[in-house]
């Protein structure tokens, strides 16, 4: 599942009134994101565990905030290989995670303009 839809009506309650609050929401995930990535990425090309183990805590527990579930998920498996320092099997999550990013940024522009 790519967004948890409990997650995201919890972020509607939130919001009320003032759908601009959950666009500021989305808008502030969406600005991280790439940042985050780049973390990962640079932590896994310079085989940096606590680099690696750091941005994927941080880009998973955003994404399960914002009810990415998909990322949240993939980071939780980094951030554990991280922890390990095990940089085996992680080149095979780098495009999953990626595409998971794509597909969820897409996803939340979506909701947005549906409000």
């Amino acid at each position: 599942m790519l967004l948890d839809d409990d997650v995201i009506e919890e972020l509607k309650m939130v919001a009320g009134d003032a759908p601009e609050l959950l666009d500021e929401i989305i808008d502030s995930y969406l600005f991280q994101l790439p940042e985050f990535l780049e973390g990962i990425e640079q932590g896994v090309k310079n085989k940096d565990a606590e680099q690696l183990m750091h941005a994927a805590h941080s880009l998973k527990g955003s994404s399960y905030n914002m009810g990415a579930k998909e990322v949240g998920e993939i980071c939780a498996v980094l951030e554990k290989k991280g922890r390990e320092v095990d940089f085996s099997d992680i080149p095979g999550l780098i495009q999953p995670l990626t595409t998971a990013c794509e597909k969820t940024q897409a996803a939340l522009l979506d909701l947005k303009s549906a409000e």
